[in-house]
């Protein structure tokens, strides 16, 4: 290629000074300079054409390595091990805490337990007066409505027995107020009635006891324990005396008893053997009579016989005189002997009789004695107490149960459960003299909170506790925090400024409270973030960025990894390793491989290719 060289032509400068005065020059040191000028300038002018031309004059090589596409730029970072944590960004307000308004959910007790006829308020505070935990907030009928802390409003009247939240919620603050009650649970027991009265006491003002219908209650149920008491030790008195052994000398008087129907059973024995003998005997001799008799009978009829025979008639008369006799005498043995034989028969069936009479008084003596010493049957008498004793048990079941359901109470009227104490009262509603109905006062805390709205969505990430900053971007301030509640939207205002109904919000609130109470107190109202860790990965993992995550035709999600860059000769080397992901946050994510290390590249683009301009 040939380069073509101009001439220059280089005329001198000649400075213009306006307004000046003539200046008379001296030729001949002029043209010198001017000669020197432009043999400088012919120089400097060469030198660029040479540049020029050589600029055009290239290689085979090289025209064929410009008109070759330039290589791809791959955009690659490190992957790094770091800890991540996902945070959730809530536009809020700096606010006061929400007022609570104050109205009471039953009646107050006239002080004995009946409930007061005519609820009126007798005694109302000063707006802006401080109201701490435990305090008399107003008084209806000349009773007392104390304020405590709590997120469950009053809605029952706690009596002994009661079991609930609202009883935890009694206890505890007895328990702060220094009112011991005993282990601090749900239950409204003895220690639970001796701390409430002890703490009606300390405001001057007499717990609510049982009613009249329970006191009355209570006295029937005594009674009945001293009735049920007194049957049992009659029963048991009836048992003892029926299981009372026998007296000594009860048992001497049978024994002895036995001892002489024994001896009047021997002796009608002996008295029967005794007289059967002599029965005998008399018959005995009845029969030798008889037979005495009968033999002179015949001997006198013989000797008639012979007198007879022999003819002689003063001999026959007087043998026949004698046979008579004998005859007559017969008869009389004859009468004696069966009179001794009915003696003797009659002794007989008197002995029988005495000995049986004997027997039977021995019988009867044996049997009293039997009776008297026998173990005593006390069924009836064991029966009678057990009957007394359960009636007994049932009765003191009765009263344990009234004792444990009447005692010290807690009317609805007398206790409220505010949300925030301490606070300041910011209205009184209820005059002197008024029903006590309807809102009555208002509490207004001092103390500010933070309050936004977030979507279902998010709000379902957020946690009661979970740790958060308060980020006062005008006025350069973060503050630690904890997220108090998040749930329902706010109610909506009564009006729009305009007249009419304002919208109500469907987004969840979320309301934080900071670390350091004070440390809000000079933003109220100002516009802040809440910035809400919401998950963290719990120490260092290997992260990359998500645009490095690519997802493989069979659901896997991947990376490409840099093995070896690209040069100007070689296209470099890269892998697709499948990773597990995990926690995203910040545009990083956690990934899981073995195959992945601290520092390795991974791609995540590519630069747009350039290409440098060549003159022809």
């Amino acid at each position: 290629m040939r380069v073509r060289r101009r001439s220059l032509d280089i005329e001198p400068v000649v400075p213009l000074v306006p307004d000046a005065a003539p200046v008379v020059l001296d030729r001949a040191p002029a043209r010198r300079r001017r000669r020197a000028v432009g043999v400088v300038l012919f120089a400097a002018l060469c030198g660029v054409g040479g540049g020029v031309v050589g600029s055009q004059l290239r290689s085979p090589a090289d025209a064929a390595r410009d008109r070759a596409a330039p290589r791809p730029s791959r955009i690659t970072v490190p992957i790094e091990r770091r800890e991540l944590v996902a945070k959730l960004v809530v536009a809020a307000t700096v606010e006061y805490a929400t007022p609570y308004v104050v109205s009471l959910a039953g009646s107050v007790s006239s002080g004995s337990g009946d409930g007061a006829s005519n609820q009126l308020v007798t005694r109302v505070p000063d707006e802006g007066a401080p109201v701490a935990e435990g305090d008399v907030l107003l008084e209806v009928t000349g009773r007392p409505v104390i304020v405590v802390i709590g997120s469950i409003p009053t809605y029952r009247t706690i009596t002994p027995g009661s079991n609930g939240p609202d009883v935890a919620q009694l206890e505890q603050a007895l328990d702060r107020l220094g009112f011991a009650p005993g282990t601090v649970d749900d239950v409204y027991d003895s220690s639970t009635e001796a701390a409430v009265e002890a703490m009606y006491a300390a405001r001057g003002f007499e717990a609510v006891g049982p009613t009249t219908s329970e006191t009355e209650r209570l006295t029937g149920l005594d009674d009945a324990i001293t009735g049920a008491e007194s049957s049992l030790r009659a029963a048991q008195q009836s048992l003892i005396d029926a299981a009372e052994p026998i007296e000594p000398a009860t048992l001497l008087q049978l024994q002895q008893a036995i001892a002489e129907a024994d001896e009047n059973s021997a002796q009608a024995q002996r008295d029967a053997v005794r007289n059967n003998a002599s029965a005998d005997r008399s018959l005995a001799g009845a029969d030798a009579a008889l037979a005495l008799a009968q033999q002179g009978r015949n001997a006198a009829a013989n000797a008639l016989a012979r007198a007879q025979a022999a003819g002689v008639a003063d001999e026959i008369a007087a043998k026949q005189a004698e046979l008579s006799d004998a005859e007559t005498a017969l008869v009389d043995a004859t009468d004696a002997r069966a009179d001794q034989v009915d003696n003797r028969a009659s002794v007989a069936e008197e002995g029988v009789n005495s000995l049986n009479r004997a027997q039977r008084a021995k019988d009867a003596a044996a049997a009293s004695y039997r009776d008297g010493t026998k173990p005593k049957d006390t069924t009836s008498e064991q029966r009678a107490v057990d009957d007394a004793q359960t009636a007994l048990t049932a009765a003191q079941t009765a009263q344990a149960t009234a004792e444990a359901e009447i005692g010290i109470s807690v009317p609805a009227g007398e206790l409220v459960f505010a949300p925030s104490l301490p606070s300041n009262v910011s209205e009184v509603q209820a005059a002197v003299g008024t029903a006590a109905s309807g809102p009555l006062v208002t509490l207004s805390s001092t103390a500010s909170q933070v309050v936004g709205s977030v979507s279902d969505a998010d709000g379902a990430l957020v946690q009661a506790g979970a740790a958060a900053i308060i980020d006062l971007r005008d006025y350069a301030v973060e503050l630690p925090a904890t997220i108090t509640s998040i749930g329902a939207p706010p109610p909506a205002a009564a009006s729009d400024g305009a007249g009419q109904p304002a919208a109500a919000s469907t987004r969840p609130r979320i309301v934080a409270d900071a670390d350091d109470p004070a440390a809000l107190s000079d933003y109220v109202g100002a516009s802040t973030r809440l910035v809400i860790d919401i998950a963290a990965t719990g120490g260092k993992v290997l992260v990359v960025p998500v645009a490095a995550l690519t997802v493989g035709g069979d659901g896997t999600t991947r990376v490409e990894v840099e093995r070896a860059p690209v040069t100007e000769t070689d296209d470099g080397v890269t892998e697709l390793v499948t990773v597990d992901v995990g926690l995203t946050a910040d545009g990083l994510v956690e990934i899981r491989s073995d195959a992945l290390h601290e520092g390795d590249r991974v791609v995540v683009g590519q630069a747009a290719a350039t290409v440098s301009a060549s003159a022809p």
